[in-house]
């Protein structure tokens, strides 16, 4: 167990396994030598849960040997090295996490952990992609169908690879996205989590005809076997539909304490004495081109923007209720490529009147937000068939419930815009101003590309928080109409005087203390170089970082006790020492990279002083008489990386206007460090 010296006191007599500091046991420049280990490929490595048809979750046991094989195959599959840049976006919990956490790392590439929410900001997500030159994304097709529209997605050169995986993927959709990103090559995945997440992998090497159909899954990765079989476990044809079975390698170890369930699933490989496959359920067959094809599944299971459901399991949580008769729930929508559900149930007599509300939060309180039903109907009775099973085909389209029994319309031209939006993302035509937009089977994605409509069509630029308590459309076009005005939707927000110290905010306070018990550590230390092109005015750039201090007043403040409690203070006026390292006599030009290298090492490892300002460092490294590097170290304390490559920025604007200012020989800009106002205005 990995830890840090602040946590180790409150572990150590809990932990069952040794303790390792990450401070003291690990750090660089230490003789790296393999650790000591027994672990065997049989051990387990992951246990990961999903959606179970019992009604309890599924924990899916992955071994080292599973897990080892995956990430050997994916490292070459996908060409990871190390100046590539993933964005790591899946929950822990999420099978896709495998790939994008232990791939990078093997590789020696950057793994870039996403901000929380990222995932529902959809445009947040392309502009990290832009800003931090993400070289491989991986998407579910439901999530790249929102994206498509956005006008961010071509800027996003960066992209090197895009992976798709978690449902089928249109080959339209694919079309598009090799039209906006002809740099990047795409990749098709398939494989259930009981294989360790990848099973096949299709690589679209071809212009895509746009066509309705979906693109293949492709051939087996490494030690990998894939079967198509009939219910009798035996082959089938080419272009014959039969259950997928997966053996080799990936094969996880069986069910977490579900001995049965395990027994049914991993089952002997009738081609491979003593191993073992998985029937995975998903249909299929293999194409007369060598590639194997998706048709579906052989049970109730579905998948949802990326998530495995099981119906059965909804459908046990609505029979729980006591109002409650029967209760059936099926995929079903008004949009293509977007799947819904919908829940039809038969009410108890004497609880007619039951409100479908009820029901929301009787599954609310036990189920994930992506297996609520978006549409629900109350029937009399379920359809059967001629055999008394009931016959899910014969159920009536579902409606989705209004707000109210009388149905208010547009009355503005606002709210007019805001219908027909609602009327193109969600395909439909019964609904008023009212309803709440999740109720008619709205989700996080689609509230995207609503975003992304009200700003093409009204001009106002709503933060995607703010949608999400803003849900129906008279409420949202009131909000919408206090934008257009001007007016001041939140009070002002009142600057606090500077004349004597001012509270921290939880994590500086938690900083602060292990800084003050730890002061040698570094591991709060922000770091961001800076390889600048071209002739360099170094005077310049020294009043470029004066003025950019006097600008923020974050640079320009430390911390001190009062009271026995950190506090931040700020001071009126700080100059940057930069710090200027000559490396041009350095030869040949690999040695003068490598001795910067190492000097910017030496550079961010120094650890700052929280009570002594400046709490951040800058350093200018010589190559060349226009090859330069701008070193920035900076304590967490007062930023973090985001902002960091914002100040980063700006102090380069401010270089740029005081080029500007003496090419046209306009006297130089003041530095104010106490007003900020009137450094802005002057």
């Amino acid at each position: 167990m990995l830890t840090q010296p602040a946590l180790h006191a409150a572990l150590r007599d809990a932990a069952e396994q040794p303790l390792h500091l990450l401070d003291a046991d690990l750090r660089p420049g230490d003789p790296v030598a393999p650790p000591a280990t027994d672990c065997r490929g049989d051990d387990l490595a992951v246990v990961i849960f999903t959606s179970g048809s019992t009604g309890q979750p599924k924990g899916v046991m992955i071994p080292h040997r599973a897990l080892c094989n995956h990430a050997l195959w994916n490292a070459r599959a996908v060409d990871f090295g190390p100046n590539d840049r993933l964005l790591q976006k899946s929950a822990l919990s999420f099978d896709a996490s495998i790939s994008e956490f232990f791939v990078p790392l093997l590789c020696g590439a950057a793994v870039h952990l996403a901000a929380p929410g990222l995932q529902r900001d959809l445009p947040a997500l392309l502009q990290t992609v832009i800003d931090q030159r993400i070289t491989h994304l991986t998407l579910a097709p439901s999530t790249a169908r929102a994206l498509v529209d956005d006008p961010l997605l071509p800027a996003c050169t960066s992209l090197r690879c895009v992976q798709f995986g978690g449902e089928p993927l249109p080959a339209e959709l694919a079309a598009r996205f090799q039209a906006l990103l002809p740099q990047a090559r795409l990749l098709n995945f398939y494989g259930p989590s009981e294989t360790t997440e990848d099973s096949s992998l299709y690589v679209v090497d071809s212009p895509i005809a746009q066509t309705d159909g979906t693109l293949p899954v492709g051939r087996p990765i490494d030690n990998t076997r894939i079967h198509v079989l009939d219910a009798q476990l035996r082959p089938l044809p080419f272009d014959v539909v039969g259950e997928i079975c997966i053996a080799g390698a990936g094969v996880a170890r069986g069910y977490l304490g579900q001995p049965d369930l395990s027994a049914a699933r991993f089952v002997p490989d009738p081609f491979q004495p003593q191993e073992r496959m998985f029937r995975s359920g998903d249909l299929g067959y293999w194409g007369s081109d060598g590639q194997l094809h998706l048709s579906g599944r052989n049970d109730d299971q579905i998948k949802i923007r990326g998530f495995r459901i099981e119906l059965g399991e909804i459908e046990r949580q609505l029979a729980s209720h006591p109002a409650v008769a029967q209760a059936v729930v099926i995929p079903w929508s008004s949009r293509a490529d977007d799947p819904q559900l919908a829940a039809y149930v038969v009410l108890r007599a004497g609880h007619e009147h039951t409100p479908i509300s009820a029901l929301q939060r009787l599954l609310k309180a036990s189920l994930p937000h992506y297996m609520i039903p978006a549409a629900w109907q109350v029937l009399p009775g379920l359809p059967l068939t001629a055999s008394g099973k009931i016959d899910r085909r014969a159920l009536p389209a579902p409606q989705f419930q209004a707000a109210s029994a009388e149905r208010r319309m547009p009355r503005s031209a606002t709210e007019q815009a805001l219908w027909q939006i609602w009327h193109e993302v969600l395909q439909l035509e019964a609904f008023g101003i009212d309803d709440h937009f999740f109720d008619l089977g709205g989700h996080s994605l689609t509230l995207t590309q609503v975003r992304s409509r009200i700003q093409t069509r009204l001009g106002v630029e709503v933060p995607l928080a703010e949608l999400f308590t803003h849900l129906t459309i008279a409420d949202l076009a009131a909000h919408l109409d206090l934008l257009q005005a001007g007016a001041q939707v939140e009070p002002a927000i009142a600057p606090v005087p500077r004349g004597g110290p001012l509270p921290t905010s939880l994590s500086q306070r938690r900083m602060w203390v292990i800084q003050h018990f730890h002061p040698e550590t570094v591991a709060y230390n922000v770091t961001a170089p800076l390889r600048l092109r071209g002739p360099l005015d170094i005077a310049l750039l020294q009043r470029a970082l004066d003025l950019l201090v006097a600008r923020h007043e974050a640079l320009r403040t430390q911390f001190a006790l009062d009271h026995q409690e950190p506090v931040q203070i700020t001071l009126p006026q700080l100059r940057v020492a930069l710090e200027v390292n000559d490396l041009r006599q350095i030869e040949p030009d690999d040695a003068r990279e490598s001795a910067a290298r190492q000097a910017a090492s030496a550079f961010t490892a120094r650890p700052f002083d929280l009570s002594a300002a400046p709490l951040f460092r800058v350093a200018l490294m010589r190559l060349s008489e226009e090859d330069h590097v701008l070193l920035w170290v900076l304590h967490h304390s007062l930023a973090d990386n985001w902002a960091l490559a914002v100040l980063s920025r700006d102090a380069l604007q401010i270089y740029a206007a005081l080029l500007q200012r003496r090419a046209a020989d306009l006297p130089p800009l003041p530095i104010q460090y106490a007003d900020y106002a009137a450094w802005q205005r002057s």
